[in-house]
């Protein structure tokens, strides 16, 4: 029988959670805690680290996990074959590829042949967290930096770089990053939200923040306004709607409840500190926020509409609450 249970953030098993603070996984997360380039991120049972604003280790009860993909990448100029039917080749499912793509199509051959020379690399990788943690780091961030010059996320790395220098309120900021990129599945009771087939969608949203007071503030990432177009599917107005439908309706308990259940989980691993509270009698509130250049115009455009805007100041501290 198929396993409806949303995924809940925070949730660690008891041998995971033991884990984390006695043993190897004790000191990998020690390590991870003194990079401040690093940033910690709790799933279900699961913890995802962050560098540049991907993923650079995944760490799980009893393994480790790193995206073989970041090994792959342009050389010289040349175009590799597309991830994604690479991927879909190797699974044996050809038929997911579209008919219309002009990308190239490697063969059964070639593909297995990539994902075999990927694994082999990111199994090397891995190891080094059984002999030395800081050499892992070291290799894992020249590759994904390699990959990022490639691929740029600028979006993402900018949504990373308000993780980390918002860890607590030691520096005069408004908020707190709680979490990142929370998504609300389809099995989540709250989730009204629906596509254009009228079907029950998922939502993701990109940062998850407190306000000294313990309030919960939704917060929809901009690096360009090319990002905000009328045309684009994950525009302001499409997010607005989001929250309206799923974690901002008044039967929403159950996320406001899930956020306060993940910073107590945080707090016991030594990711927050425990002065950081979520009142969980407060409604969450959304929020947009603007990483590009020339901020102050859609800033004033949203507070025009009414919404609540904050404003990255300095190291892209959120200073500036309005």
């Amino acid at each position: 029988m198929a396993n409806n249970r949303p995924p809940k953030r925070g949730r660690l098993s008891e041998t995971f959670e033991k884990n984390l603070k006695t043993g190897k996984q004790s000191e990998i997360l020690s390590y991870i805690l003194g990079d401040k380039e690093l940033d910690v991120q709790l799933r279900d049972n699961y913890i995802n680290v962050y560098y540049k604003g991907g993923n650079i280790l995944e760490m799980n009860p009893q393994s480790y996990n790193f995206d073989t993909f970041y090994f792959y990448r342009r050389k010289d100029g040349s175009k590799p074959f597309p991830k994604s039917h690479v991927e879909k080749i190797a699974k044996g499912s050809p038929d997911k590829i579209s008919k219309n793509t002009k990308e190239p199509i490697p063969s059964e051959v070639e593909a297995l042949k990539i994902i075999d020379s990927l694994n082999e690399k990111a199994k090397a990788l891995k190891a080094l967290l059984d002999t030395d943690i800081k050499e892992y780091f070291d290799q894992a961030k020249e590759v994904m930096t390699e990959w990022f010059n490639d691929w740029d996320k600028a979006e993402r790395n900018d949504q990373h770089t308000i993780a980390v220098n918002n860890r607590s309120f030691e520096n005069g900021n408004d908020l707190v990053v709680v979490d990142i990129e929370f998504a609300v599945s389809r099995n989540h009771s709250y989730n009204h939200a629906t596509n254009g087939k009228g079907e029950t969608k998922s939502c993701r949203f990109d940062i998850v923040a407190v306000n000294r007071s313990g309030r919960i503030y939704v917060i929809e990432l901009k690096q360009n306004k090319e990002a905000d177009s009328d045309d684009n599917k994950a525009n302001i107005k499409i997010h607005t709607q989001d929250f309206d439908n799923t974690v901002g309706r008044n039967d929403a308990q159950a996320f406001v409840d899930e956020i306060a259940f993940l910073v107590n989980a945080k707090k016991r691993i030594g990711v927050l500190d425990s002065s950081i509270t979520i009142n969980t009698s407060e409604k969450p509130i959304f929020a947009v926020a603007y990483s590009g250049v020339d901020a102050n115009d859609f800033n004033e455009k949203y507070r025009k509409k009414g919404l609540t805007v904050v404003e990255l100041e300095g190291e892209k501290k959120l200073l500036k609450l309005k």
